[in-house]
């Protein structure tokens, strides 16, 4: 399969999904994806399911038999958000992501929807690459990765799991966190292996050094305004911008 950069790209299937998971996991850094479905042991279950369903819509550029660029659209009632646009580093510079992001405004006019993306704020060029197509800043969450180092995690053990649906077999979940030494019942959601989302509010005055003590292994990214950087497994904090391109 071939296309040339000025042409339409491929829609995708799920003979592409281990494709297309490779390109992503590649194509951000690790803490960008953490806490994600593309983090759990199970994303490749996830992307041949959901790559060809009504929803959602993978895109593709192919050089040869070599995917060059991938696009993940996910069509929603009042909008279409861009969840995924990732060119092979050795391809950039050559148009497809450009290409691509015409072809992601064809289709939102022929649906007459808006398009929504989110973006790191430590990836500036790629912010400023959206605002050249016209889309904005609405709104923006602060992010913080603790991580504690070890083998120990078995932290499914100590949650009081949800009734999670399909999600649960790509290895995500939710439900709510038990910690008797802070008195605390917390809702956590859980991504396979050893991976919490928390609100940062639930995570102050040590509680986060607790449950990453208790769970060697684990990382927890946090959301939320709240400070975590005086923590001994702090990493990492940034912001998640979310830009729209009004229709």
């Amino acid at each position: 399969m071939k296309n040339e950069v000025d042409s339409e790209p491929n829609r995708l299937g799920p003979d592409d999904a281990a494709e297309v998971l490779d390109l992503i996991s590649t194509g951000y850094e690790p803490h960008v994806l953490a806490g994600s479905v593309y983090s759990s042991d199970k994303a490749l279950a996830y992307l041949r399911d959901v790559i060809c369903d009504n929803d959602n819509h993978f895109y593709g550029y192919f050089l040869g038999n070599e995917l060059a660029c991938v696009i993940h659209l996910k069509i929603l009632e009042e909008w279409i958000h861009l969840n995924h646009i990732v060119t092979v580093d050795h391809y950039k510079g050559r148009g497809f992501a450009s290409a691509m992001m015409s072809f992601v405004l064809r289709i939102a006019n022929s649906y007459n929807k808006s398009v929504s993306l989110d973006v790191d704020s430590e990836n500036g060029t790629v912010k400023s690459w959206y605002a050249s197509f016209g889309f904005m800043d609405v709104d923006s969450e602060k992010k913080q990765l603790l991580t504690s180092d070890g083998h120990e995690c078995d932290f499914l053990k100590k949650v009081s799991l949800d009734d999670n649906g399909p999600w649960s077999s790509y290895g995500v979940d939710f439900g709510r966190l038990q910690i008797d030494n802070f008195g605390l019942e917390i809702p956590v959601g859980l991504v396979s292996p050893c991976t919490f989302n928390i609100n940062s509010a639930f995570l102050r005055e040590g509680v986060a050094d607790y449950i990453l003590t208790q769970n060697r292994g684990c990382s927890i990214v946090a959301h939320g305004p709240d400070s975590l950087s005086d923590s001994e497994f702090f990493k990492k904090e940034w912001v998640a911008y979310r830009m729209v391109r009004k229709v």
